[in-house]
């Protein structure tokens, strides 16, 4: 269903509570496309998912990428995407003010990513953010029609991506339950202090998404003792992380 009362486009699933916005090219359409959502439906706790179009010296058009970092070339500053690995390639973003013809650095180049980033930074936390680019232009090539190069190559990208965020949204949306049965299993094993509940808490919520709940069980069953287990899952999260 098209939701009229906007000027972009902006379409809404009822049923599944999908918000979709064309927002067009540029840092200010993207921040102002992201406010317009925002707006509509006004949560922390929802995922948000950036699918766009970016050029690379040498990377085959077509190819799909993750983004995990964006960096802005003009003031370079950096902002970061969700911190798991979701077994696609990755690949770091700069963004620009206007259209990319060197490539100098080994990144993909675009004009809107470090905007959308920017403003979901202060709505959202980090990892319900998900950032797509697929490779429209490098120095050999330049799509005759950009919207139909879109159409036809985001269509094709979708088949990777869309399982990637229904597992994600699944266990998000189970996250509550999970963490209290999972909880409730490491204090009939471990003293639990209530400092260590809150870190507990916290780390469960992210490597639910990384592990499922019966390998997370045996995980427990086979640590002798908490701190080791909270160490072992510190380690993990920690090699999921980009840094600056």
């Amino acid at each position: 269903m098209k939701i009229r009362k906007s000027k972009k486009k902006i379409y809404l699933n009822k049923k599944e509570k999908i918000f979709l916005i064309v927002s067009g090219m540029g840092l200010k359409n993207a921040k102002e496309s992201v406010g317009i959502i925002n707006k509509i439906n006004e949560t922390r706790d929802c995922t948000w998912v950036n699918i766009g179009l970016a050029g690379h010296k040498n990377i085959k058009e077509g190819s799909l990428f993750e983004i995990k970092k964006i960096t802005t070339v003009s003031e370079n500053k950096t902002l970061f995407t969700n911190i798991f690995m979701n077994n696609l390639r990755t690949q770091s973003l700069c963004s620009v003010d206007k259209e990319e013809k060197i490539y100098a650095n080994d990144c993909l180049y675009d004009m809107e990513g470090y905007g959308y980033l920017e403003i979901l930074d202060k709505i959202t936390d980090r990892d319900n953010i998900f950032f797509f680019k697929v490779v429209s232009d490098n120095l050999l090539f330049k799509p005759k029609n950009y919207k139909d190069f879109a159409f036809k190559n985001i269509t094709n990208c979708l088949k990777q991506i869309l399982p990637l965020i229904e597992k994600h949204s699944v266990i998000v949306s189970n996250n509550d339950k999970y963490i209290k049965e999972l909880l409730l299993f490491i204090k009939n094993k471990y003293h639990v202090t209530f400092y260590n509940e809150k870190k507990v808490i916290k780390l469960l919520s992210k490597v639910l998404i990384l592990k499922d709940i019966d390998s997370i069980k045996n995980e427990i069953d086979n640590t002798p003792t908490l701190l080791k287990l909270i160490k072992k899952y510190e380690f993990i999260l920690r090699n999921y992380l980009l840094k600056a």
